[in-house]
């Protein structure tokens, strides 16, 4: 991955990428755990809504989902 594509983004962020350039469920479930680090909804009094596509990587990794 070209550093170069994680210019001016924000504190904090993370850059990755798979050597097909597609998502997978494995670097789904590390951006999920960076955003769940990120956002602290447990933290909240309110709960935090995040709305998935229907992408294999999202819908069919069934320990990601209960984490979730």
């Amino acid at each position: 991955m070209s550093q170069r594509l994680m210019d001016d983004a924000p504190p904090g962020s993370i850059g990755t990428c798979t050597p097909t350039g597609w998502i997978n469920e494995e670097k789904f479930a590390m951006w999920f755990d960076h955003f769940i680090k990120t956002v602290q909804p447990q933290a909240r009094e309110s709960p935090t809504l995040l709305i998935f596509d229907g992408h294999a990587s999202h819908v069919t990794n069934i320990e990601l989902i209960d984490k979730a």
